[in-house]
């Protein structure tokens, strides 16, 4: 939904670097026939223009992908919340939805996991961290 604005960013600034490209050049051709010197006065005017209209593009664009990037990652997390709390649960009969859990687990996963790994999160639940904290402290 919000990717049509850095678009309309790119279109607008578009048409006014093509109007100001088109204008820069006909001065330069019109200059460069008449008076030499002018028609490098006119040269630097189109790369000032240039460069100031590329620099809101690069804007847009990076700030998009950034965006893009964030939200991607943060619907990746929701997943294996998800996931987590399915594998939370007393497995059942139907076990499709907790291989799917497991294979959320694995695809979101920096380090993939063994299929050893993968029968146990199946067949048993995940305990809470804090059960887990809790046994660490108590072991310390």
């Amino acid at each position: 939904m919000d990717n049509w604005i850095p678009l309309v960013i790119i279109i607008i600034i578009g048409v006014w670097f093509l109007c100001n490209l088109f204008r820069s050049l006909y001065l330069f051709l019109k200059c460069r026939l008449n008076e030499p010197g002018l028609a490098a006065k006119h040269l630097r005017y189109f790369n000032k223009i240039f460069i100031g209209a590329m620099i809101p593009v690069v804007i847009a664009i990076s700030s998009n992908q950034i965006s893009s990037s964030i939200k991607e990652k943060e619907i990746k997390v929701k997943y294996v919340e998800i996931a987590v709390g399915i594998l939370k649960q007393y497995p059942e009969e139907d076990t499709n939805i907790r291989e799917w859990a497991v294979a959320v687990i694995q695809k979101y996963a920096p380090i993939p996991l063994k299929e050893k790994a993968k029968q146990e999160l199946l067949k048993s639940v995940i305990k809470s961290s804090s059960t887990v904290e809790d046994k660490l402290n108590r072991v310390k």
